[in-house]
C-alpha cells in the first residue's frame, strides 16, 4: 500500500526549469489526488532513500526500475517535500496531465511535474503545429508510449487533443523541430528530442542507465528475427511459417504479447490481448500502452470502472 496518509493535500508549482533535470523527460502536470495513487511515496528527509531535492527523488525512482517520478514541494519551505514513483500504465489518465505548464514546463501553482525516467529523450517545449518532416505514428499511445515509438527518430511529438466531450491522443515522430513554442495546453505538441546528451546526475543513474542499454542489446541477440523493440509474432494463418514484427508494448490487437505464439517457438499460446474485443468498450476507445490495454469510454449501459467496463 502506498505510504501517502498522512500527506497534504496543497501544493506549490517547482521553481526550477525542467532542462535543469538530467536523464529525465517532462510528460506534464499533476495535482496531489493524482500523486496520491502512486504506488511509492516517501518523505523527502535527510538520511532518506530519495534524499531532499527533486533530482535525487528522480534518481531513486529511476534506481528502482519505476518508469515515472515526481517530487513535490511542501507548503511551508521548513517542511519536507515528498518523492513518488510508479511503474502504472500510464501513470496517470490523460485528463490528469491537462494542468496547465508554460513552454518549459513549469507547473502553475498547486501542481507537480511529473517525470519519465527510463528515456534518452529530452523535453524540449510545447508548439502550436508540427514541422514538416513529421510522419503519423498512431492514436492513443500517451506521451511515454509515444516517445518509445520514436526511438529511431530525432524528435517524438505527442499530443493530447479535443475530441467532441472527451479527449484524443495522437503521436508523430519527426527528423526535426518546431520553432515557435507555446504554453502547453490541450492541442499543442509536446516535444522530445532523441540527440540532446543525456547525462545520468550521479553513480546510481549510470548504473541504471547502463543497464537499460545492455537489456536492449541482449534482446536484440535473442530475437534475431525483427528489430530491436518489436517482436517475431506468428502469423496465424501461416502454419508457423510467417511472422510479422510487433511492437507488443502498444500494438492494439496484440498488447503485452503475441496472439498466435512467438515465432520460432512451439508454443501457439495467445500470450497478448487483443484491445479492440475487450467487453463493454466504446468502438475506438481502448488502446495498447506499454504491454496493458487502456480503456478511456464504454459502450451505453457499462461503466468505467478499474480499467474495465462493468453493466451499469
Amino acid at each position: 500500500m502506498p505510504r501517502l496518509a498522512t500527506i497534504p493535500l496543497s501544493i506549490i508549482a517547482l521553481a526550477s526549469l525542467v532542462s535543469s533535470v538530467n536523464g529525465y523527460a517532462f510528460v506534464g502536470c499533476v495535482d496531489a489526488s493524482s500523486l496520491s495513487q502512486f504506488s511509492f511515496g516517501e518523505v523527502a528527509t535527510d538520511g532518506s532513500d530519495v534524499g531532499t531535492t527533486q533530482d535525487s527523488c528522480l534518481a531513486y525512482c529511476q534506481a528502482q526500475s519505476y518508469t515515472t517520478g515526481a517530487y513535490r514541494n511542501p507548503d511551508d519551505p521548513q517542511d519536507p517535500g515528498y518523492c513518488y514513483c510508479t511503474s502504472t500504465d500510464p501513470p496517470v489518465s490523460v485528463y490528469d496531465l491537462e494542468r496547465g505548464a508554460d513552454s518549459a514546463g513549469n507547473c502553475v501553482t498547486g501542481n507537480t511535474q511529473l517525470f519519465d525516467v527510463q528515456t534518452d529523450f529530452a523535453f524540449t517545449g510545447c508548439y502550436s503545429y508540427r514541422p514538416a518532416s513529421s510522419v503519423f505514428i498512431d492514436y492513443n499511445l500517451g506521451i511515454e508510449g509515444c516517445i518509445n515509438a520514436c526511438s529511431s527518430y530525432v524528435f517524438a511529438l505527442p499530443q493530447i487533443y479535443s475530441a467532441g466531450s472527451g479527449r484524443g491522443q495522437a503521436c508523430y515522430c519527426a527528423s526535426d523541430s518546431a520553432t515557435t513554442d507555446m504554453t502547453c495546453d490541450v492541442n499543442t505538441y509536446y516535444a522530445y528530442d532523441h540527440n540532446v546528451p543525456i547525462v545520468p546526475s550521479n553513480q546510481i543513474n549510470r548504473r541504471a542507465f547502463n543497464m537499460k542499454k545492455l537489456a536492449a542489446r541482449r534482446l536484440s541477440r535473442e530475437q534475431p528475427y525483427c528489430p530491436q523493440d518489436t517482436t517475431a509474432c506468428r502469423v496465424p494463418t501461416s502454419n508457423g511459417d510467417s511472422y510479422e514484427c510487433l511492437d507488443i508494448n502498444s500494438e492494439l490487437e496484440s498488447c503485452g504479447g503475441c496472439m498466435s505464439g512467438i515465432y520460432g517457438s512451439s508454443n501457439t499460446t495467445a500470450s497478448g490481448t487483443d484491445c479492440s474485443t475487450l467487453s463493454g468498450a466504446a468502438f475506438g476507445a481502448a488502446t495498447c500502452f506499454k504491454g496493458s490495454c487502456q480503456i478511456w469510454a464504454c459502450e451505453e449501459g457499462f461503466v468505467l470502472e478499474a480499467n474495465q467496463c462493468v453493466k451499469a
